[in-house]
């Protein structure tokens, strides 16, 4: 249990480390979160989340440069967001004030606050997600739905790792070039704040199903998707596995539950 603390607290300091020094950079390094055909994509979820609730209320954990929030401001009555990192809300307030710096697993909110709770790109970056996901929960009302998306699934990670490897390297390139004078303590905290990418293969779909099950949400949908700009790979891979299931070949996992 000690050591279970000690490395939540070392991966949730590296986050704020890390993103802090990122932030100005970040939706340059992380290009295909920002790429026109994704964007769309996301905003046509949240759009349809907002049609759900008439004067609705949305929480984004995690919310980073405010990918999420500029898209909810359009479809929600009240749009709230939470970081880790102060710097990374400071790039959202190009959006709102309605910002907390809070550790997604101590979120400030009451019980049944919010009608729908994103968590973009985030489960990944957790030593262990479950804690957070029992805040999405607890912070969700009643019937709302908690989403999340942009995670690393497991079974694609574990199958084509010699690709996740390559795929590390242009990463790092990027960094490296965006940030060259950072040193290796920054490389250190880059992989800490990717926990899920370097120290573990992606998440694992059904434990995650699970933690949501666990956590008391009534329903639980994992599903698995591409990039909507495939690269060269992914174009090969939807050949060549037209017939497999999209969990066998699928990069990337997201949930909708529903509380």
């Amino acid at each position: 249990m000690e050591q279970s603390e000690e490395m939540h607290r070392k991966v949730s300091q590296a986050n704020v480390d890390y993103y802090n020094k990122c932030a100005k950079q970040y939706e340059v390094i992380e290009e295909t979160i920002f790429a026109r055909e994704n964007e769309e994509r996301v905003h046509g979820i949240i759009k349809e989340l907002g049609g759900k609730y008439e004067q609705g209320s949305l929480l984004d954990v995690g919310c980073g440069t405010g990918n999420i929030l500029r898209f909810a401001l359009q479809h929600f009555k009240e749009v709230t967001g939470t970081d880790i990192s102060a710097e990374m809300l400071e790039r959202s307030r190009q959006y709102t004030d309605r910002l907390v710096q809070a550790d997604a697993s101590q979120l400030p909110f009451d019980h049944d606050s919010f009608h729908v709770v994103t968590a973009y790109s985030v489960l990944h970056h957790l030593y262990d997600p479950f804690p957070v996901i029992q805040e999405m929960y607890r912070v969700c009302k009643k019937g709302g739905v908690v989403f999340t998306d942009n995670d690393p699934n497991g079974y694609f990670q574990k199958r084509f790792k010699w690709y996740k490897n390559l795929r590390k390297k242009l990463y790092k390139k990027k960094y490296d070039q965006s940030l060259p004078d950072e040193g290796s303590a920054f490389q250190e905290d880059m992989k800490l704040a990717e926990y899920h990418h370097y120290y573990a293969d992606g998440l694992d779909a059904q434990r995650i199903k699970n933690m949501f099950e666990k956590a008391g949400f009534a329903e639980v949908n994992v599903m698995f998707r591409f990039h909507p700009r495939p690269n060269l790979f992914t174009k090969v891979i939807k050949v060549l596995l037209f017939f497999e299931p999209k969990e066998k070949k699928c990069p990337f996992l997201m949930v909708m539950a529903t509380k």
